[in-house]
């Protein structure tokens, strides 16, 4: 199966393409890419070094959320889009489950994200054999008590560490620094095993709080 992979929701958007689970292509866009102008010719220069063509592929894997409004609503819609305009198969995967899948670490790992407002999305994992599965919901939980919640046989990963873990006040076990990131490679992986939605429409991003925008309105 060909799987075209991509993960937006940080800074630096990925892509990349699997055949049979074998990386073919993997690329790291500009800062920039999490705009709609600047992914579609990122998948484009993919495939182009791949050799494929679009009509090559059988399945999309794009992660869901939690992350960035601005770069779910960019992922899926792009998903979205090519997966109806091609007639293929499209998945949407937790963020949080692609950063415990990328831990070299059996046992507990607790994937953390930022939530903005001194607050983190946050979800556990028991991995095993590099398979995560999930022992809780998403949570929004304040930093610092995550922090404390935090056991001592507990591994932690999560791009947010970057500005979390200066500010420690315990000791907390984290993943390797080039694990903390979530990448389109074990997106597509995670995808090809995951149940595809009835029709693209259907892919929708999981933001877990409204936006600011929202809530001023709300209010």
């Amino acid at each position: 199966m060909k799987i075209l992979g991509f993960e937006t929701t940080e800074r630096r958007a990925t892509v990349t393409l699997l055949d049979n689970c074998a990386v073919v292509v993997e690329l790291t866009l500009s800062d920039e890419a999490r705009s709609a102008s600047l992914l579609a010719p990122g998948i484009q220069s993919a495939l182009q070094q791949a050799q494929w063509q679009a009509a090559d592929l059988d399945r999309i894997a794009v992660t869901v959320g939690p992350g960035s409004f601005t770069g779910l609503r960019v992922g899926v819609t792009t998903a979205k889009t090519l997966a109806y305009a091609l007639g293929i198969d499209v998945v949407g995967v937790n963020t949080l489950a692609v950063l415990a899948s990328q831990v070299d670490h059996t046992g507990i790992v607790e994937s953390v994200m930022d939530a903005q407002r001194n607050e983190v999305f946050r979800q556990r994992f028991e991995v095993r054999d590099g398979v995560a599965v999930a022992c809780d919901d998403v949570t929004i939980v304040d930093d610092l008590q995550w922090q404390q919640g935090i056991g001592k046989d507990v591994v932690v990963t999560g791009p947010v560490l970057e500005k979390l873990e200066p500010q420690f006040t315990r000791d907390i076990q984290t993943a390797p620094m080039t694990q903390w990131r979530p990448l389109a490679t074990t997106v597509a992986r995670l995808g090809a095993n995951l149940e595809p939605v009835g029709t693209p429409f259907e892919l929708n991003p999981i933001y877990y709080r409204k936006s600011a925008a929202e809530e001023k309105r709300t209010n």
